[in-house]
C-alpha cells in the first residue's frame, strides 16, 4: 500500500486479509470463535468521531510490507480483544504470526498494542506479558497496553519496565455520552422512593453478598434494587467464601436461600417496561443505538443513597476498574457509596475531582486492602446511614449546590481529549 507524504497519518497494520482485500482483525485467525477481537482502528475511530478539532489525523491500513518500505514512519499492530485478557493470549496461542514477531524484531518503527477500551488488564497478565516478551526477545518499549485499569502506571513502576502504558477515558466518556443524552434527572428534595438503591447485572460474590447482607439487616425493603443476571451461578457457599467469613454463612440460610431462587428481579421502575426477562436476555427494543442498557432517571431521583456494586471489587488481581457505574450517582444527584477495589475512590478524587460528602460519609473502607474487612466497613456505614436517614436528607436538602457541582464534573468527561492526544502522539 502507498504510504502517504502526510505527517498526520496514523499507520494501522493488519496481517491477513480476505480475498476482497479486506483485514481480518488482528489475532483472530489464531483463536476459536468464542474470542471477540475488534479492528484496529475502531476506537481512534471513535475519537475522530468526537473531537471538534479540526487538524484530526487520518487513519491508514498498512500490511508488513509497508512496515519494512517506509522506515522514517511509525506503525502499530493493535490487538483489540474484548476480554483484554493478555494472560490467556498467550496461555492459548500466540497472539500474533512469525511475520508480525520477525517484524518487531527487525524494525524500529514498528510497535504492538494490546488494547481494550471496556475492560482493565490485571496485574497477573502484565506480570506474564513482561515474561514472554523476554522469552521472545522482544524490547519492551515496543510494546504498549492500553485499557481502562487505573494502576498501570503503578504496575509500570513495580516491575520496572519499559513497556508503555495508557489508562483510557472511553468509559467516561462514553458513558457520559449515554447521560447527556437521556431525559435529565431533577434534583428533589423530597424523594418518594426507597431511601437506597442498587442495581445488579452479571452475577458476581460481592453482589450476592451485599443483597444477603442488606435483607439479614432489614435495609433490603427500603432499597430499589435489581438482580438481572446475564448468566447462571451457583449460589453456594463457594461463591462468596471470597467475602463472607465461612463460620458465618449459616446465619444467612434464609438469604441466602432466597436469592439462590429468584430467577431475576428488576428495579421499583422498571416492572411494566420488559427490557429484562427470566432468559437473560436484554429487550432494546424502541430504544436508542446508542443505550446498550436501559436508564430511567425516575430509578436515580426518587433515592438518596446509590449503593454502586462496581465490576471488580476481588483484589487478587489488583486492579481500579472505574466503569459508567461509578459516575451514576454523581449524575443524578445522589450520595455514593461505591463497592469496588480498594482505593477505587482515592483514584476517583484524584481523576475527577469529584465531591464524595466525606464530612457526612465514612469512606475509610476504601482504604481497605483486605476484600473481606473492606466489605465489613462498606455494610457497616451503610448500616449507620441506615440509622441516621433524617441527617441525610436535611443534609441533602441544604447541600444542592454541591450534588450540582458533581453532576457538572462529570459532563467535563465530555470534553477528555486525552485518548485522541494519546493516539495523535503515536503518530
Amino acid at each position: 500500500m502507498e504510504i502517504r507524504e502526510n505527517k498526520n497519518i496514523l499507520n494501522l497494520v493488519y496481517d491477513e486479509w480476505d480475498e476482497s482485500g479486506n483485514p481480518y482483525p488482528n489475532a483472530s485467525i489464531f483463536y476459536n470463535k468464542n474470542w471477540r477481537f475488534w479492528m484496529s482502528e475502531g476506537l481512534p475511530q471513535h475519537y475522530l468521531n468526537e473531537t471538534k478539532r479540526l487538524d484530526k489525523f487520518i487513519l491508514n491500513r498498512c500490511k508488513i510490507e509497508d512496515v519494512y518500505n517506509n522506515p522514517n514512519e511509525k506503525f502499530y499492530y493493535i490487538i483489540g480483544n474484548a476480554a483484554c485478557d493478555v494472560y490467556h493470549l498467550f496461555m492459548d496461542n500466540m497472539p500474533f504470526s512469525d511475520i508480525v514477531l520477525k517484524c518487531i524484531k527487525e524494525c524500529d518503527n514498528f510497535f504492538i498494542v494490546f488494547r481494550s477500551e471496556h475492560e482493565a488488564e490485571n496485574e497477573n497478565s502484565f506480570r506474564l506479558l513482561i515474561k514472554k516478551l523476554k522469552e521472545l526477545n522482544i524490547e519492551e518499549n515496543k510494546i504498549y497496553v492500553i485499557n481502562n485499569n487505573s494502576r498501570l502506571e503503578e504496575y509500570k513502576i513495580k516491575y520496572i519496565t519499559n513497556i508503555n502504558v495508557h489508562t483510557l477515558s472511553f468509559l467516561p466518556n462514553s458513558s457520559t455520552i449515554v447521560l447527556n443524552n437521556i431525559e435529565k434527572s431533577d434534583f428533589i428534595e423530597n424523594k418518594t422512593g426507597k431511601f437506597f438503591m442498587t442495581f445488579n447485572k452479571s452475577p458476581k460474590p460481592h453482589r450476592y453478598s451485599l443483597l444477603i447482607f442488606l435483607m439479614y439487616h432489614n435495609i433490603l425493603e427500603d432499597t430499589n434494587w435489581s438482580l438481572v443476571p446475564d448468566y447462571e451461578i451457583n449460589l453456594d457457599v463457594s461463591f462468596i467464601k471470597s467475602i463472607v467469613d465461612t463460620n458465618d454463612i449459616e446465619k444467612y440460610e434464609m438469604q441466602i436461600e432466597y436469592l439462590r431462587n429468584l430467577p431475576f428481579k428488576v428495579s421499583d421502575y422498571e416492572v411494566d417496561k420488559k427490557w429484562f426477562s427470566e432468559k437473560n436476555k436484554l429487550n432494546t427494543d424502541g430504544l436508542p443505538h446508542w443505550m446498550r442498557v436501559p436508564e430511567f432517571k425516575y430509578n436515580y431521583e426518587n433515592s438518596y443513597v446509590n449503593l454502586t456494586t462496581e465490576s471488580n471489587f476481588l483484589d487478587d488481581t489488583n486492579t481500579i476498574h472505574i466503569t459508567e457505574k461509578s459516575f451514576k450517582p454523581f449524575f443524578h444527584y445522589q450520595f455514593p457509596l461505591i463497592l469496588a477495589t480498594h482505593n477505587h475512590i482515592k483514584m476517583m478524587k484524584k481523576k475527577y475531582d469529584l465531591d464524595f460528602f466525606d464530612d457526612i460519609i465514612n469512606h475509610d473502607y476504601d482504604d481497605e486492602p483486605n476484600q473481606k474487612i473492606r466489605f465489613k466497613k462498606f455494610i457497616n456505614e451503610v448500616i449507620r446511614i441506615n440509622e441516621n436517614k433524617k441527617e441525610f436528607i436535611e443534609f441533602y436538602k441544604n447541600n444542592k449546590n454541591r450534588f450540582e457541582n458533581n453532576r457538572l464534573k462529570v459532563l467535563k468527561n465530555l470534553d477528555d481529549e486525552s485518548d485522541y492526544l494519546f493516539f495523535k502522539n503515536l503518530i
